[in-house]
Formats: structure tokens, C-alpha cells, sequence
């Protein structure tokens, strides 16, 4: 009923193959570099959100259709109220489906739009400060950890960005039901569902780096914090030893007070 041109869905389902034997290691490559890898992620991220926004315009159709179809049953006269509900049964099943499937796509597509000029904007700050992916995300987390202030508040909102994307994929992932129920009448949910699997796997290992990498960062600021009031502390404890040994010479120096040097001197030469 909604037909893709056969070439949209040639370089589509070729884009889908490419990549996911890209991240799946690349045996045959060799694996990809890490400014590759970053590309790639966002250009799945771009494609899958693009292919979100045209299912769902298909499930609205479709949907239309369905509930055109309901009103025309419902309509019709001299019908046992009962033949009307089985009749009407399974398209109102469907339309259920259609309306979870529109939301979770819907969200996929929206969620997508965010991700990626996130990933966008981090690729071109990689590509003007020269840095490998491992580089760009050490200084970003030790920005955040030791700086605070605006390169925290950025960093947790990338964080935050690529991780309602997961979920959302996640989602959408979950509704195998319901995609097979009515991916017959909607094509294009078949190759966004293989696009979303895969986006889905990449983001969940992207995010789980960044949360370790956030969580080693916070780990050694304490440690370091830990190891500061430590070296504070005995600073502290040493200069009150000082404080007292030295209020202790005095005291034996001057016998519990003052040092009288002309009664010291006149004992000494007491007799002569």
C-alpha cells in the first residue's frame, strides 16, 4: 500500500548492511578508527531518525484508513450489534497497535533530531582541537569533574541526549508484536526496525563508556580530595607538634619564666 521506490530501499538496506558490519568489529576492514566510528554512529543516528519521520507519516495513513473503514462498519444499518463487534474486533486491535507504534516511532524520530546534532557538535570540537575520540572524551570528563560550572552542565546534557535516544530505541525495539502485527500495511517499519536494532546496540555501549568514564573521573576527584585533607591533616598535626616542642625548650630554657640574665650572672659570681 505505501510503496518505497526501489531504489530508496536498495540504498537504505545497503546503508543498514554496511553498518552493521562496521560495528560489528569489521572483521574484513580491520575494524574502524575512532573518528570513523564517531561518523558512523552519527550518520545511523540521522538515517534511523529520517526513517522514523517517514513510518511514521505511513502509520497516519494507514491509521486513516483503518478508521475510515470502522466508521463505514459502524454505519451500516440493520446489522446485529454483535456482528458489528466481531467484525470490528481485530481492526480495533490494530489500531492500538498503530497508536503504540506511532509514538514510540514518533519519539525514536524527535529523540533522533536531538542525538544528533549532539554528535555533530562533538565531531566538529574533535575536528577543530585535532583529538581522537579517547582525547576529546578524558578532557570533557575532567572538565566536568574538576571545573564544574558550564562544561558539567554540557556534558551531562550530551549525556542525557544520547541516552533518551537509547531508550526510546529500546522501546521501539521491544514491540516486535505489534511491528509484525501490521508492518504488511506499513513497509517501511521492517527496515526501521533493523536501522533501530543496531542503533540501539551502539548507543547502549557509547553510553555505558561515558557513564564509566564520568564514574572513573568522580572516583579519583574523591581520591584525590581524600588524599588533600589527608596531607592537610597531618600538615596540621605537624605544625602543632612544632608549636608545643617549642613551648616546651622555652619552658626548660627559662625554668617555668622569665630568663633574668643579671641574677644569672650575680649567682655566678657569688664569692668571689
Amino acid at each position: 500500500m505505501f510503496k518505497l521506490k526501489p531504489f530508496i530501499l536498495g540504498v537504505a538496506l545497503a546503508f543498514a548492511f554496511s553498518t552493521s558490519i562496521t560495528f560489528a568489529g569489521g572483521a574484513a576492514s580491520g575494524g574502524a578508527s575512532e573518528v570513523t566510528q564517531v561518523m558512523n554512529n552519527g550518520e545511523l543516528i540521522a538515517a534511523t531518525s529520517k526513517q522514523a519521520q517517514l513510518v511514521a507519516g505511513q502509520i497516519r495513513d494507514y491509521t486513516s484508513q483503518v478508521n475510515q473503514y470502522v466508521t463505514m462498519v459502524q454505519n451500516l444499518k440493520n446489522l446485529p450489534v454483535a456482528v458489528v463487534a466481531a467484525t470490528l474486533k481485530p481492526y480495533k486491535e490494530t489500531l492500538r497497535d498503530l497508536g503504540d507504534l506511532y509514538r514510540a516511532v514518533d519519539d525514536v524520530y524527535v529523540a533522533g533530531g536531538q542525538a544528533y546534532s549532539t554528535y555533530e557538535r562533538r565531531k566538529a570540537e574533535m575536528a577543530n582541537m585535532n583529538m581522537s575520540y579517547d582525547q576529546y572524551l578524558n578532557m570533557e570528563t575532567l572538565l566536568a569533574a574538576s571545573k564544574g560550572g558550564q562544561y558539567k552542565v554540557q556534558y551531562e546534557k550530551d549525556i542525557a541526549a544520547l541516552k533518551k535516544l537509547q531508550d526510546k530505541a529500546t522501546t521501539l525495539a521491544g514491540m516486535d508484536s505489534q511491528i509484525n502485527a501490521v508492518s504488511g500495511n506499513v513497509e517501511g517499519l521492517q527496515l526501521l526496525a533493523q536501522q533501530n536494532q543496531i542503533m540501539a546496540g551502539e548507543l547502549m555501549e557509547l553510553n555505558s563508556q561515558l557513564l564509566k568514564k564520568s564514574a572513573q573521573e568522580a572516583a579519583d576527584k574523591e581520591l584525590q580530595m581524600k588524599v588533600l585533607e589527608r596531607q592537610i591533616k597531618e600538615q596540621t598535626e605537624l605544625n602543632a607538634m612544632k608549636v608545643k616542642s617549642n613551648q616546651a625548650t622555652m619552658k626548660a630554657i627559662n625554668n617555668g619564666g622569665k630568663y633574668k640574665v643579671e641574677e644569672k650572672r650575680k649567682k655566678l659570681f657569688e664569692g668571689l
